[in-house]
């Protein structure tokens, strides 16, 4: 599987993991996931991405799923997204998609960087 999700902190912080080469099938599908999750959670949860092994170059067609009216990121109970490991091409992609929504973003070179960047904002 090339997507992987973990609860860093259940309801709080969900860890996104993107690797090697992932389909737009993959993606769509865990759009369907994440609008589910955030159903039932209470607040605001936050996105810990981590893109450090992905493969697929950003391409349209992840920038239209993410910005799609049904997309999760559209969500207000939707936090920050914690970004690991992202290259250039990435970031211009999500720096769109931050544009657009009113997202906040952040970008890290590690794991560790980011979880105390969490812990520190709670």
């Amino acid at each position: 599987m090339s997507i992987v999700t973990s609860w860093i902190i259940p309801g709080q912080l969900l860890e996104i993991r993107l690797e090697d080469d992932v389909s737009p099938d993959e993606l769509q599908a865990l759009h369907h996931q994440l609008r589910d999750v955030l159903g039932y959670v209470q607040g605001r949860l936050n996105f810990l991405l981590d893109v450090t092994t992905l493969q697929a170059p950003a391409d349209e067609t992840v920038l239209k799923l993410m910005l799609d009216r049904n997309a999760f990121l559209r969500s207000t109970k939707t936090g920050r997204v914690l970004v690991v490991g992202a290259n250039e091409a990435q970031k211009d992609m999500l720096e769109g998609v931050v544009l657009a929504l009113h997202l906040e973003l952040y970008y890290f070179d590690s794991m560790d960087e980011a979880l105390a960047f969490d812990v520190e904002g709670r």
